[in-house]
């Protein structure tokens, strides 16, 4: 995890002060390392948690020409397969973050498209003075903008704009309603007034000299399903594009962990690394180690209530219900009564769970659940203390 600020309003005082306040404001999401560049029309910061290329990875990483620069946050899974299209490049790091700007030098905004991975990033012509800003596909990095009139600044997380001078936050009314009315804000705006949310698979480029900006969205997911496909290539394609993303998102020149919370996706996507740990340590590579956080509870818990509702509670229910029960997550069964659901959100197996649990009473399940995670719980901080 990373973070990029920039205000790119030429009117602000002390704009070289400014960023550095908002770069220090996100620095938990980047305590490796920071970097800055100002001139007359903008300040642009980051705040770097090092993935790739820990040696020569700093940003902002400048085009061989030194008319671009970029300021980067994500990663992208399949840089190495792009590299190899620019070969006309002449790469200075072994980053993600510069097969991004040298193919933005060669696509423009096409390069969107080719990127496999999670990202925000900001690159700046220096030369025509143009900000471009975009979003991974689904969002899953986070970019904010500030604009009062024009836009004036961008950020990772909102908190960086109380950091400008003369910001002053206020309610916006609108996105607390669709909050309280949905659980979540539809809107491109926040809570705050005039602060906005760059939408994901959307870029965002702005013209410095002149203030104008356009937004415009670059993808859209669109579904094709494949007739030809038979149950038993279905399951082939599901698994060798479960394996093929997990030995993507190996790629890093640290350390990478799994997390396990006792979930059956998380056990299989755990799990999955092992198939291409083999291939790696045949090819003198370190093992990953796998980190098992907060699983002891979990997994204590809902193997015994697992057992107390199939030898108890299940008597009338079909066993083929059974089985799916067993890779449900047991103390979700907690939130059922009667199929009529108190908690949320559930996860998407338990889907299937609760067709055959609608006559399964509960009373036991509560104080068992709490109890046995309980009980995992302080195993884990036991053993923490040693």
């Amino acid at each position: 995890m990373c973070g990029i600020t920039g205000i790119i309003d030429s009117r602000m005082e002390n704009r070289a002060e400014a960023i550095k306040r908002m770069t220090d404001a996100i620095t938990h999401r980047g305590p490796d390392d920071d970097g800055y560049f100002t001139d007359d029309y903008a300040a642009l910061g980051m705040r770097r948690l090092s993935i790739i290329d820990l040696a020569k990875g700093q940003q902002p990483i400048a085009s061989s020409d030194g008319r671009y620069l970029i300021f980067f946050n994500g990663e992208i899974y399949n840089y190495k397969e792009i590299k190899r299209e620019l070969s006309d490049y002449s790469f200075k790091t072994d980053s993600d973050t510069e097969v991004i700007l040298a193919g933005f030098m060669k696509w423009k905004e096409g390069v969107l498209g080719r990127l496999r991975g999670m990202f925000t990033f900001c690159i700046y012509d220096t030369q025509e003075k143009k900000i471009f800003l975009a979003r991974d596909f689904f969002g899953i990095k986070p970019l904010y903008y500030l604009k009062e009139g024009s836009i004036s600044a961008f950020s990772s997380e909102i908190k960086s704009f109380f950091q400008i001078p003369g910001f002053k936050p206020e309610v916006n009314d609108a996105a607390v309603y669709n909050y309280l009315s949905f659980q979540y804000n539809p809107l491109e705006e926040t809570f705050f007034k005039n602060v906005y949310k760059l939408s994901p698979a959307h870029f965002l480029s702005v013209d410095l000299e002149s203030g104008r900006s356009e937004l415009k969205r670059y993808w859209q997911f669109r579904f094709k399903p494949e007739e030809s496909l038979d149950e038993g290539k279905t399951k082939e394609k599901i698994l060798e594009t479960m394996k093929d993303s997990v030995a993507h998102h190996m790629i890093a020149d640290v350390p990478v962990g799994s997390f396990l919370s006792g979930v059956f996706f998380t056990s299989i996507f755990t799990a999955a690394p092992a198939t291409v740990m083999l291939y790696e340590i045949a090819q003198g590579w370190s093992a990953l180690p796998v980190a098992l956080i907060g699983a002891l509870g979990a997994v204590v818990g809902d193997l015994l209530i697992f057992r107390f509702i199939r030898d108890r509670l299940t008597s009338g229910l079909n066993r083929k219900w059974i089985k799916i029960l067993h890779l449900s997550k047991a103390r979700f069964l907690a939130a059922i009564l009667g199929g009529i659901v108190i908690a949320s959100p559930l996860p998407d197996e338990l889907g299937l769970a609760l067709m055959g649990l609608s006559n399964v009473r509960q009373r036991w399940i509560i104080p068992m659940s709490f109890v046995f995670n309980f009980l995992g719980i302080l195993a884990i901080g036991l053993l923490a203390r040693q």
